[in-house]
Parts: C-alpha cells; sequence; structure tokens
C-alpha cells in the first residue's frame, strides 16, 4: 500500500503541475494570428521592444553596447511582433509594412544616428494596425500586456 500511495502521490502531483503551469496560446486553427496568439505575442515580445526603447532613450544616444548587446533582439522582437498583424496564412499588407519599418529602424540604429533612430521607430509605430483579428496591434507603453484602446496611435518618441 505504500508504493501505491507514493504512485498516486506523483501522479497527483505531476498533473497538479500541468494544470497550473502557464500554457502558451494555441494557434488559430486557420493559421492566422487570433487573440491568444496576439496575447502571448505581447507578453513575449512587445514587453522586449518597450524595455529596449525605454534603455535606448534613458541613454539618449545609440551605444556600442546597445547596438551590440540589444539591438538584434528588440530588432528580432519587433519583426516577430510585425508578422503576428497579418490577416491570412501568408504575409500580408499588415505584416509586411511593420517588417520593412523594423528593417530602416535597424538600419537607421546601425547609423548610429539618434534622431533617425527615434524617427524609424516611430514609423515603426505608426504602421502596426488599429485592429486586426486577434485585436489592435499597437503598442501601450503604459501596459505593453494589454491592448492600446481608443487612441488613435502612440507617439512615444522622448517618452521615458
Amino acid at each position: 500500500q505504500g508504493r501505491r500511495s507514493v504512485a498516486t502521490a506523483a501522479l497527483l502531483l505531476s498533473l497538479s503541475g500541468l494544470l497550473a503551469s502557464p500554457r502558451p496560446a494555441a494557434a488559430s486553427i486557420d493559421g492566422v494570428p487570433d487573440v491568444g496568439s496576439l496575447n502571448a505575442g505581447r507578453k513575449r515580445f512587445v514587453i522586449k521592444i518597450v524595455e529596449d526603447y525605454k534603455m535606448l532613450t534613458t541613454a539618449g544616444s545609440v551605444t556600442d553596447e546597445w547596438l551590440e548587446k540589444t539591438l538584434p533582439k528588440m530588432y528580432r522582437a519587433m519583426d516577430v511582433w510585425a508578422g503576428l498583424q497579418r490577416r491570412s496564412e501568408v504575409p500580408d499588407k499588415y505584416s509586411k509594412g511593420p517588417q520593412k519599418a523594423a528593417k530602416s529602424f535597424e538600419k537607421a540604429a546601425k547609423s548610429k544616428d539618434y534622431a533617425a533612430t527615434l524617427a524609424a521607430f516611430q514609423a515603426y509605430l505608426d504602421e502596426l494596425p488599429d485592429a486586426g483579428p486577434g485585436g489592435s496591434g499597437k503598442i501601450n507603453f503604459d501596459n505593453p500586456t494589454m491592448p492600446l484602446i481608443g487612441a488613435a496611435g502612440p507617439a512615444i518618441i522622448g517618452a521615458s
């Protein structure tokens, strides 16, 4: 009976871990990002974008350290977030526009021109759609895990 109670306890413990663990949002059946996909994307990518942008603006210039350590991860997060804006199974104008703007941001940052980098970031924000299958693609700088609601779009240059 001791073995059975140990086995039962182990089974219950493993099941409780499965039930309590945060599970990633399942992909939508048709391949188009949905609310769950965007919520997971906000937690994983938008938070990174906001943190890295704030590091840039706090520094007040494009530093070598930021270029080397932060830009690659920030660009990737921006690119993935842009890709989540698509409204079909393949990239479309809703995802290609922000992806192109993210690439321009990366290029501007590598030039170390701070003003151009900020302008390119604003262009990226402007390209993000107000609405889509998964909700707004706009970035809420006050609470990155929540969609930006009821605003024409962020104007964050110089925000901290």
